[in-house]
């Protein structure tokens, strides 16, 4: 079977970044036998950079192969420039699909952006090819939510013409798939239609990359030496990764060492009742939507307080990285850390206890990637985000929940753990069991191309609006 895929925000194997979403499901598409062929832009979303500068295809492997096709580019994520650069992708990809020399099997798009998502519906309707949406974010609610309360009628009225959009994309497409199923039901709102197929595969983790059995596993997985990726006013990636401009700068990264060292088993800590420091670690990115100024301020009161059992480690880069820096700057209780390579982050996290997953009040998020990445490297985790993440993790006790915004929630919360270390003990032994069960990338993505197999082989597809199979799968 010939699979497209359709990303835009997604890393390809040429970053050599921490593989997400797209380029963990091609994997398993091609173990299962099938041809792939990624579909992207030449601008990087998360390093804001070139990768080419013309059109470029390369192969991976047998079977596997990268297309990049040049597009603007854009400073900022929430820009005009942006938009226009979304746009002009979506025309050079509609150009590219009218003249490819095979066609494929099925489409998988991922969602956003919606033009370049309504390209691919557009062309897989013209050509009765099955079509799947890959709900990543719930645009253009993503981009209402952007809008100062006061104002969000007047800015709904001006995303009008998205919202058609992105009607005309859910009315048409042979199924919906999603990384959590409030995103499959937003697309199935949407369609106008009942009788639309829908999975969820939430974001799944390379669980046996996080749970390396010892320190030598460690230090084979880290590398030696490790290079440092913290350059003073350097351009860097939007997730766990960034600039650093702390007081410590660097000092920690020197080597591979000094982190292998002081990692921990992923799954078991110490069998006394008591840590010296239990670490709570923040990995990803100082953007928006993630409330990282709350976890500097639950430091700095349990700082005032004279409390200096727990640590707070946070690494990443984004919009509000001058302001975290400006805030933590003088704590002795807060670490702060830039961009970090695949393997620098796996030694943070293996140093540390706890993981923080921070959202604000008006996040449109509802599963992320933290789910499962802080679980397989045996963290409970502490997350503000109701809904979906937080029920999951409070069912399977592998964390708790804490009120967005409230720092002294979350610092009484970071008391308690203190003190029941028993608790932390148990939590981090479940944390990487329902890892495994529940979010190891092999199983899920397998699922997620198990799928594409079946809505390939029935031909699920759309054309003139007519579905040749309307039951659900």
């Amino acid at each position: 079977m010939r699979i497209w895929l359709i990303t835009v925000a997604d890393p390809i194997p040429s970053d050599y970044m921490r593989p997400m979403r797209v380029m963990q499901v091609a994997d398993q598409a091609i173990a299962r036998g099938h041809e792939v062929t990624i579909w992207t832009t030449s601008f990087s979303h998360h390093l804001k950079r070139q990768r080419v500068h013309q059109d470029t295809e390369y192969q991976v492997q047998t079977n596997y192969r990268v297309v990049v096709l040049k597009s603007w580019g854009y400073r900022k994520n929430i820009s005009l420039q942006r938009y226009l650069a979304h746009w002009h992708f979506a025309k050079r990809l509609s150009h590219a699909f009218e003249n490819a020399k095979t066609y494929p099997d099925i489409v998988i798009a991922t969602l956003p952006p919606l033009d370049t998502v309504l390209a691919a519906v557009t062309f897989c309707q013209k050509q009765g090819i099955p079509v799947v949406v890959d709900v990543i974010d719930p645009w253009p609610d993503g981009i209402l939510s952007l809008a100062p309360k006061a104002l969000r009628p007047l800015a709904k009225l001006l995303l009008v013409p998205l919202y058609r959009q992105a009607k005309r994309i859910f009315s048409s497409v042979s199924a919906i798939t999603g990384i959590s199923q409030t995103y499959v039901e937003w697309g199935l709102q949407l369609s106008g239609r009942k009788n639309i197929p829908t999975w969820v595969f939430w974001p799944a983790a390379d669980v046996k990359f996080y749970n390396s059995e010892d320190d030598q596993a460690c230090r084979d997985r880290l590398g030696i030496p490790l290079k440092k990726n913290i350059r003073q006013g350097s351009r860097s990636p939007d997730g766990a990764g960034g600039v650093e401009r702390g007081r410590r700068q660097g000092s920690q990264w020197d080597s591979a060492f000094s982190m292998a060292r002081e990692a921990r088993s992923p799954t078991v800590l110490n069998d006394t009742h008591e840590l010296d420091v239990v670490r709570f670690v923040y990995a990803g990115a100082l953007g928006r939507s993630y409330d990282v100024e709350t976890v500097v301020k639950a430091a700095r009161l349990l700082n005032s307080q004279g409390e200096k059992r727990a640590h707070f480690e946070i690494a990443g880069t984004g919009p509000k990285a001058e302001l975290i820096h400006s805030m933590a700057s003088e704590l002795p209780n807060v670490s702060l850390y830039g961009w970090l390579d695949a393997k620098a982050l796996l030694a943070l996290l293996k140093r540390s206890h706890v993981g923080l997953a921070p959202y604000t009040k008006d996040s449109t998020q509802t599963v992320t990637y933290k789910l499962f990445e802080y679980l397989a490297a045996g963290l409970p985790i502490l997350c503000s985000l109701p809904g979906e993440m937080t029920d999951f993790i409070v069912k399977h006790r592998v964390g708790r929940f804490f009120e967005p915004g409230n720092a002294v929630a979350l610092a009484d919360l970071v008391s308690e753990i203190l003190e029941d270390v028993s608790w932390l003990k148990d939590a981090s032994r479940l944390a990487r069991q329902v890892a495994c069960k529940y979010g190891e990338k092999c199983v899920v993505y397998t699922k997620m191309v198990q799928v594409w197999e079946t809505i390939a082989e029935d031909k699920v597809c759309l054309k003139g609006h007519i579905a040749t199979k309307s039951s659900a799968l």
